[in-house]
């Protein structure tokens, strides 16, 4: 073998390492202990947000407002589940610097069966009116703050049901132990 191909092997094991699971055995406990406590705490905080996923989708089904699915979209975001679409995002649904802190009227929901796009305090202000004649086979006497809950709500649970699987995933690349 050619001293350029073990070189090659050499930086192919260095970089790919981080990508591989590894056993619990003396080998790696000894050579590769950081990598197999990060891998640890990967798993930990795997199993973390798979266990938590079920409780928030029953409290996202139970929420009545608007309000109340806020506040469940920050205690997501603070308990790990955090991907893209749940993310700040200056032209997007969730315009602020941080979900933590965000406000009522940095959420902008609608853009949906020809309903303008408005911030929650002003779905809160046609929380009684219903969505009326349409091209788009929804019930006349639909409230258009029900259309606006279900978007929010669908969109926070298909999140977390994402991020829940993909965890789900990850561990099953693991044997049970």
């Amino acid at each position: 073998m050619c001293v350029f191909t073990m070189f090659k092997l050499i930086i192919k094991h260095k970089y790919m390492k981080e990508d591989r699971i590894l056993e619990e055995n003396l080998w790696n406990r000894l050579f590769h202990c950081r990598q197999l406590r990060r891998q640890r705490e990967k798993v930990w905080n795997a199993r973390r947000i798979i266990s938590a996923a079920y409780p928030f989708l029953g409290a996202l089904e139970k929420a009545t407002s608007l309000s109340q699915l806020l506040e469940i979209h920050r205690n997501l975001w603070g308990s790990g589940f955090q991907n893209r679409n749940l993310a700040p995002d200056p032209c997007g649904m969730f315009r602020t610097k941080d979900i933590l802190e965000m406000k009522p009227e940095e959420v902008y929901l609608g853009d949906l069966y020809g309903l303008w796009t408005k911030t929650i305090p002003e779905w809160e202000e046609h929380r009684q009116e219903k969505y009326g004649a349409n091209a788009f086979g929804l019930d006349p006497d639909t409230p258009l703050y029900q259309i606006i809950m279900d978007q929010y709500r669908g969109h926070l649970a298909s999140n977390v049901e994402a991020i829940r699987d993909a965890e789900k995933k990850y561990l099953s690349q693991f044997r049970d132990e």
